[in-house]
């Protein structure tokens, strides 16, 4: 069972909609099915959403897109249940992550429910600027994708910013290769 962060509306890891499929086509050699779920936005109990500056209005409907776009290249993949947790309360994902085995997700506050609450192993990645728990991490049990791995891109929705200016962390999206992901999941689950 894989906990898998995604983000529609900042800080986004570019390939994010292209991993999933990599990586259950590497690991089918040791497990014969998975069942992923994909966490996004999270609503809390007295949900009034205002959106933030410079990321998209609806950050529901934003990380949905990218759900439905991970389902439908999931599709071909017989082996692969996936659960949709965009939008639920905090006391919901955490009722889901009980069942997790590992998990993959943002150093921002996309990792609070599997390793903060839930304590479960894990992989973190972010931008080279933007890491909001750095401290804090358990080192034997998450690790922290490499700075020197990632390539910052920018804010993607914001239009009147250039690359060359700077944007607020929390807003700059990024690339890292699925397969850094992949070699430090097979390296973590200690498969060869």
């Amino acid at each position: 069972h894989l906990w898998f962060g995604i983000s529609g509306q900042k800080r986004i890891w570019i390939e994010q909609e292209d991993f999933l499929p990599i990586l259950v086509h590497n690991l089918e050699p040791w497990f014969d099915k998975f069942t992923i779920y994909v966490d996004g936005f999270t609503r809390y109990e007295d949900y009034n959403f205002m959106p933030v500056e410079g990321s998209k209005l609806n950050p529901v409907l934003q990380d949905i897109e990218v759900f439905n776009s991970i389902q439908c290249k999931l599709s071909n993949f017989l082996n692969v249940s996936i659960v949709n947790l965009i939008g639920q309360t905090y006391r919901k994902k955490i009722q889901y992550c009980k069942r997790v085995d590992f998990f993959i997700a943002n150093a921002g506050a996309g990792q609070i429910v599997p390793h903060r609450f839930c304590r479960k192993s894990g992989i973190l990645h972010s931008n080279q600027k933007h890491c909001i728990f750095r401290t804090g991490i358990n080192n034997k049990t998450v690790k922290l994708v490499d700075r020197i791995l990632v390539k910052d891109i920018g804010n993607i929705f914001d239009d009147a910013v250039k690359p060359s200016q700077d944007v607020r962390p929390g807003f700059i999206s990024y690339s890292i290769e699925p397969e850094v992901v992949v070699s430090m999941t097979k390296k973590m689950l200690k498969l060869k």
